[in-house]
């Protein structure tokens, strides 16, 4: 993720402004918040293959797909009036939901497959 943010910024100084940020509360926030969210999502992908009987990889790809969606919407909700209200984040977020939520996806599916096979 980081590979892809540091080609999407295209920056000089992306790495200094990166750690710059790491040392800073709102990181850890951050973080923190991500990793409460993926918790929540390995919980729910284990439910939906051990409860509904969904493939491992499919449970996976749903999962990724919603971690992308709740990282998405949390970074969202913390820059909405900073871009303009909704209309200024639909422009924004768009192109870059696609390719920050696919990864995500194809991740997921793999561990729930490799979850399966190791397990």
């Amino acid at each position: 993720m980081l590979l892809a943010a540091y080609l999407t910024e295209q920056a000089p100084h992306f790495w200094s402004g990166f750690v710059a940020f790491a040392a800073t509360r709102a990181f850890r926030g951050l973080v923190l918040l991500f990793g409460v969210i993926a918790a929540v999502v390995v919980l729910v992908t284990r439910a939906l293959v051990n409860l509904c009987g969904l493939p491992e990889a499919v449970a996976g790809f749903l999962a990724g797909s919603a971690l992308a969606l709740c990282y998405t919407a949390a970074l969202t909700a913390s820059h909405l009036q900073v871009w303009g209200g909704w209309v200024g984040v639909s422009a924004r977020l768009w192109p870059g939901a696609a390719w920050f939520g696919l990864p995500f996806a194809l991740a997921g599916a793999l561990v729930g497959w490799l979850w399966e096979r190791l397990d």
